[in-house]
């Protein structure tokens, strides 16, 4: 990553946070793999000078865990939510941003291979059944 790489906008839209870059790419990431995926040392945990990992005990998460109430930029570098159940020590920077985009960008390839999947199962059978009884929808 270039170290002249920096945030220029970001946003809140419905259960997504939407993010562009100085390079002029953008990332879309979902409210609830930001929370799950907080980097905070009470969420994720802190290492010490020996590698051990010290954390806090598990949150339990609700509706308001995946709800921001703001965002705050951190520098050029992050950008700190402000959830609504009173969390908001996580700062995530551009580098977790773009790891965390490329992962949605999984599950939104799986989506969209399902729909497609499924349009073409349902047009071959429609082809098939035309002009049948079956084709008829009572």
């Amino acid at each position: 990553m270039s170290n002249n790489l920096s945030i220029k906008d970001f946003e809140t839209m419905n259960e997504f946070v939407l993010v562009s870059f100085s390079d002029n790419t953008e990332s879309i990431i979902s409210l609830e793999d930001l929370r799950k995926n907080c980097p905070c040392a009470d969420c994720s945990g802190e290492t010490d000078a020996l590698g051990n990992v010290y954390k806090g005990p598990p949150r339990k998460l609700n509706d308001n865990s995946y709800q921001i109430t703001g965002l705050q930029p951190v520098g050029y570098y992050g950008i700190r939510p402000f959830w609504k159940d009173g969390h908001s020590t996580g700062i995530f920077t551009i580098e977790l941003l773009k790891e965390l985009s490329k992962k949605s960008d999984v599950k939104g390839l799986q989506h969209v291979s399902l729909f497609f999947g499924l349009l073409i199962l349902t047009g071959t059978l429609a082809y098939l059944t035309w002009g049948t009884w079956w084709s008829v929808f009572w």
